[in-house]
């Protein structure tokens, strides 16, 4: 599957998921570890957050709410999302510093510089990992927070059974990436990190420009 089809898969699963997928979260609220991107970034007073997969917005209205001068700008490739994520905000009466979009994340504006970068449950889309984690750092963030699915071995059993599968009907797959690799190439650009939210299936990890990588850019 090219990069296009695969987009082109991704963005047909979240137009069908994007009405569910908002009133569950407006009727349940966001992932423990969503609130976890959302306070670990807005706790330093970002000017701006870029969230990458933005859905219905429901995060990026948590960041507006604990932090209202803060520019929040939502992509996906999903145009339902944005509709449904422009309408959220809408609701809330909140327009003032909202930038939402249907784009594709490795066409974003690299001159468009921002503070902190969320990719909650969005690298397990992609295959390519290291492309998208280069794509964040492009950006100059200083802070960039990542949720992703621990590789244990049975979802990689599960996974590889289920891949013939996914290739044959053109659906819609996940995919495991190693902490490990992930952590190395951060690092590699100067981020320290930290796990700041480990649930049975799922693991977050905030990366931060390191105090010696930012006196380099200087």
């Amino acid at each position: 599957m090219n990069k296009t089809t695969k987009d082109q898969t991704i963005s047909r699963f979240f137009d069908r998921e994007s009405k569910r997928m908002s009133d569950r979260q407006k009727s349940s609220g966001l992932p423990i570890s969503a609130m976890k991107h959302v306070n670990y970034l807005v706790e330093s007073n970002p000017k701006s957050v870029l969230d990458v997969g933005c859905g219905p917005g429901t995060l990026l209205m948590e960041v507006k709410n604990k932090s209202p001068k803060t520019k929040v700008i939502g992509i996906d490739l999903s145009t339902s999302m944005i509709n449904e994520a422009s309408e959220n905000f809408k609701e809330m009466g909140i327009s003032e510093g909202v930038d939402l979009k249907v784009v594709n994340f490795k066409n974003f504006n690299d001159a468009e510089s921002v503070d902190g970068v969320s990719m909650h449950r969005v690298l397990c889309c992609y295959p390519d990992r290291e492309t998208l984690m280069n794509k964040c750092v492009s950006l100059n963030a200083e802070e960039i927070v990542v949720t992703l699915p621990r590789p244990w071995l049975f979802l990689r059993v599960l996974l590889k059974l289920f891949s013939p599968i996914a290739a044959l009907t053109n659906s819609f797959r996940p995919y495991l990436h190693r902490i490990d690799d992930l952590t190395n190439q951060m690092k590699s650009k100067g981020y320290e990190w930290e796990t700041i939210d480990q649930s049975r299936f799922w693991m977050t990890l905030a990366f931060k420009r390191s105090s010696s990588s930012k006196s380099l850019n200087e």
